[in-house]
């Protein structure tokens, strides 16, 4: 059957040709008679490859299509000129991106904000830990800076508003001497002097 098919093809070319042949210039003319041989000689040899060629069954199945195609013996391949999505248009493209970018950017500044949240804990943790030790060395600095001598009556002081004479504590503070210009406290084993200030 297919070489029925090939021979009425060659030989309708070849009857078109000839055709065409009579209704061109000379010049033409002559071109397609060279044309009509050449065709002539083609439907010729594959007559004769076809008689002497095998039979072919019909449950052959037909050769696989290939990815790439081969034009003029050379290889041709799909290569894109990009990577972007051919169902998205560049806009698409580009408003992707940027929401890419902003969330990177987002990303960074959180990984920042925690990375200092972080730094000023552990500067926190390591003041309180100096300052307990400074406490431990110095346990009047606690309370040295909440007690004010206002005023001083003899043998008693005005501290932090109140009238108090020898003996007394203030904030956990004993006073262990008024004179007439400062007041001395003993606190947790420690001495200490503040000063009235001057008017």
């Amino acid at each position: 059957m297919k070489i029925k098919f090939n021979l009425l093809f060659l030989i309708s070319v070849f009857v078109f040709m000839a055709n065409t042949a009579y209704a061109q210039p000379q010049g033409e003319r002559q071109s397609s008679q060279k044309a009509i041989d050449v065709a002539q000689s083609e439907a010729t040899a594959s007559a004769t490859a076809a008689a002497t060629a095998l039979p072919v069954s019909s449950t052959t199945a037909p050769a696989p299509a290939v990815a790439s195609a081969n034009l003029d013996g050379q290889k041709t391949e799909f290569k894109p000129a990009s990577k972007r999505d051919p169902f998205l248009s560049k806009q698409e493209v580009a408003e992707i991106e940027r929401a890419r970018l902003a969330e990177q950017k987002r990303i960074i500044e959180e990984r920042k904000r925690l990375e200092a949240a972080e730094k000023a804990k552990r500067d926190e943790i390591e003041r309180q830990k100096l300052l307990q030790e400074e406490l431990k060395r110095n346990p009047a600095r606690a309370i040295v800076n909440k007690i004010n001598v206002e005023g001083i009556l003899g043998s008693e002081a005005i501290i932090n508003g109140e009238v108090k004479a020898i003996g007394s504590t203030v904030l956990g503070a004993k006073v262990v001497e008024v004179s007439d210009s400062s007041v001395t406290f003993v606190y947790k084993g420690q001495r200490f002097v503040k000063k009235l200030p001057l008017m």
